[in-house]
């Protein structure tokens, strides 16, 4: 995906063995929210870090199942 600055963010899940949480954002909102809110890669990188320390990257990920992972992102 890409902003309206040139800013391009994509992410992919990664399935690790780190506990995974029953609350925080899903990646692809950290994603969304990144490119709505930053008009470059450092504070892109910045603004996502702070979201996944608080309040955390997690939930479940399908509709009507249990679904979960973690995600890598890149730019």
């Amino acid at each position: 995906m890409v902003n309206e600055y040139g800013l391009t963010i994509g992410n992919v899940a990664v399935f690790t063995k780190e506990p995974y949480s029953e609350k925080g954002i899903i990646g692809m909102d950290i994603l969304r929210l990144a490119l709505e809110r930053c008009r470059d890669v450092k504070e892109a990188l910045d603004f996502t870090i702070q979201l996944i320390k608080d309040p955390g990257q997690g939930r479940n990920y399908a509709y009507g199942k249990k679904l979960r992972y973690h995600n890598s992102y890149h730019s």
